[in-house]
């Protein structure tokens, strides 16, 4: 990256310990676990590399749009009826994932999929300095986003079918809360000069009209009232979305700030617990991922020049607050409410260790950095590289 040239605004990850661990690693300073997980990270990253891009046209068969190129997936909460041959109409069974849903014959496992490589092909190509994953991750983002023969429809009208009863619901816009992240990758991308020119333009058009669907169709506009994880990360994939399309006017940013503020005073105990998050069958998984889909918020409104990480409503609760609660937990303590522990699509840990690692970056406060510390050297090798070198100090 240009030395004169400002850095990246990031939302999920700090550019002060990426580019700090990177120098650790070109100058041979960086600790024993960064090194290794770097080396981890090129090796998943190279054989990732050599496999074909996934698109959203790869599905056998159109879904209820008889569009290849619309999202398709039926909900992940989605199970057939056993009392009828059919399995129509289905039911939904909450937090009971079917594996199903992330069969071939929907998108889902297709665009979770193509996520997962963009981050450890972008995240490898800036932490190695490797070019030609940083030219992997491009191809999966142009194939997924740009070309005009496979790119997706810019919107989630069907990504929450229940067959039997409709054909897409509005809680189906929760697929793109991982879009935000995306983004963050794009632009390590743009840094080192691996997703510019024509890519870069395409995606803005993608995520300019992306954000407009959010904001107008009778899905986007139903999803933006939700008050739960739901509104949160509708309100980070706009911010972020018109963001980086370069929409973001100024009356834009103020609606969604006052939205922001709205989300503390009504997810928010008075002791910062999230109670309609706990009050689910797995209140782990959705204790953390609320707190997730909060800090993404703020920190995406914190890139638009909103302080909404130290907002505090008129009776004290506040995202400081929202870490109080979770904070023991994060850092080991046993979990005294309802869990579910299943196999299929779990991403407890992971919801845990990256609400731990934005309210680091959010709140600058060391025993959350702590607590993102010792969750990330649990995980997977993106997660030590996004801790930085602990050897040196990094803050999170």
């Amino acid at each position: 990256m240009p030395s004169n040239l400002p850095p990246p605004s990031l939302t999920t990850m700090s550019w002060t310990v990426l580019s700090g661990a990177r120098e650790a690693l070109r100058d041979g300073s960086a600790g024993e676990p960064l090194r290794n997980a770097r080396d981890a990270l090129l090796a998943q990253g190279r054989a990732v590399a050599a496999l074909a891009p996934v698109a959203v046209t790869d599905k056998p068969d159109p879904g209820p749009s008889g569009e290849i190129r619309d999202f398709y997936a039926i909900g992940k909460y989605a199970w057939p009826d056993p009392e009828h041959a059919d399995g129509l109409p289905y039911l939904r069974r909450d937090c009971l994932i079917n594996p199903e849903s992330n069969s071939g014959r929907y998108d889902k496992a297709r665009y979770d999929e193509m996520v997962e490589r963009v981050r450890v092909l972008a995240l490898g190509a800036f932490i190695g300095d490797d070019a030609e994953l940083g030219g992997g991750a491009a191809a999966l983002l142009r194939t997924w986003f740009v070309d005009p023969g496979t790119s997706m429809t810019p919107h989630l009208r069907h990504a929450a079918v229940l067959p039997g009863v409709n054909d897409g619901a509005a809680i189906g816009i929760i697929e793109g809360a991982v879009l935000v992240e995306v983004l963050d990758h794009v632009r390590l991308l743009e840094a080192d000069g691996h997703w510019r020119g024509a890519d870069r333009d395409g995606l803005r058009a993608w995520m300019a009209d992306y954000a407009h669907w959010l904001r107008t169709s009778d899905f986007g506009t139903a999803e933006g009232r939700m008050v739960n994880n739901h509104g949160s990360f509708w309100l980070a994939q706009v911010a972020a979305a018109a963001g980086y399309a370069g929409t973001a006017t100024p009356e834009l940013v103020a609606d969604l700030a006052a939205l922001g503020r709205t989300h503390l005073e009504h997810q928010l105990g008075p002791d910062g617990s999230l109670p309609e998050e706990m009050a689910r069958l797995d209140a782990w998984q959705y204790a953390t991922y609320g707190l997730r889909a909060l800090a993404t918020e703020a920190q995406v409104l914190a890139g638009l020049g909103v302080d909404q990480w130290s907002y505090a409503t008129s009776d004290g609760r506040s995202l400081r607050l929202a870490y109080e609660f979770l904070l023991p937990y994060l850092g080991g303590a046993e979990w005294p409410y309802a869990r579910v522990d299943q196999d299929e699509d779990n991403h407890a840990g992971d919801h845990a260790i990256a609400a731990a690692r934005i309210g680091a970056i959010g709140l600058a406060d060391p025993r959350v950095a702590d607590a993102h510390r010792r969750l990330a050297a649990t995980g997977e090798p993106r997660h030590v590289v996004l801790a930085g070198d602990v050897r040196q100090g990094v803050d999170a």
